[in-house]
């Protein structure tokens, strides 16, 4: 019965994603080369910052990123640090134009005092900077920057490069970002109902690319995350990389 339920919401999202499109002006800004783009999104949400920087963490996303699973490498304290690694599957569509292709995640940069933390991003066709800045404003609100600088040197990667991956990207992150600034306003996950509201507003994704995406859907759904369930129950996770 899940995974028909599933099926259904992942087709409905497949095939309405052509209605509308995202107004990309106001808060937002891209650069585009042969073998690189770079894609910045920003928003403000209504919380103060000490609130939103523990969220930007893997394990912490399961509590704020629908259907959100990865694979947790090195996370000994149960939260991001330097040198926190994990692999998802989630942005195989967007980032590798496969269906499940894993990208590793390295933090390289934690720094709770200004509110920083970039991560490296490693796949089998590209390597991405992707950077999440908060900046405290009046009445204990908060500017979130995002930036996804995204690098290849293979045939595919530039072939996504033109074929609109920097409206893709820039797609992941006012998505992200959406779930983020809905989560601390509202002290709890966006809906499946308001993301595929969301997601047809996006007019730029070809068949070949919502057919990934449906399949991706299934695949994250039918995919195993302990360390999610152990997070969810209250119990404590420490991992490794021996």
């Amino acid at each position: 019965m899940k995974t028909k339920f599933l099926i259904a919401i992942s087709l409905y999202v497949c095939y309405n994603l052509n209605s509308q499109s995202i107004n990309q002006n106001n808060n937002q800004s891209m650069k585009n080369s042969g073998d690189s783009i770079c894609v910045n999104y920003e928003l403000l949400i209504n919380a103060p910052v000490k609130d939103i920087f523990p969220l930007a963490c893997p394990v912490m996303e399961y509590k704020w990123i629908n259907g959100w699973k990865c694979e947790l490498i090195n996370c000994p304290n149960g939260f991001v640090e330097l040198g926190c690694v994990f692999k998802e599957i989630m942005t195989a569509p967007i980032f590798i134009g496969s269906i499940c292709s894993k990208t590793t995640w390295t933090n390289i940069k934690s720094d709770t005092n200004n509110f920083q933390r970039h991560y490296e991003l490693k796949n089998k066709i590209s390597t991405t900077l992707w950077k999440i800045e908060m900046f405290p404003q009046k009445n204990s609100s908060t500017k979130v920057v995002f930036e996804s600088t995204y690098k290849t040197n293979t045939k595919k990667g530039e072939k996504l490069i033109k074929n609109d991956l920097s409206k893709k990207l820039h797609f992941i992150l006012s998505m992200i970002g959406t779930e983020m600034k809905y989560y601390c306003e509202n002290g709890k996950m966006m809906s499946t109902s308001d993301i595929m509201k969301f997601a047809k507003k996006a007019d730029f994704f070809t068949v070949s690319d919502k057919f990934r995406l449906v399949l991706n859907k299934l695949a994250m759904a039918m995919m195993r995350d302990n360390d999610k369930k152990r997070f969810l129950a209250g119990k404590p996770i420490s991992i490794k990389n021996n």
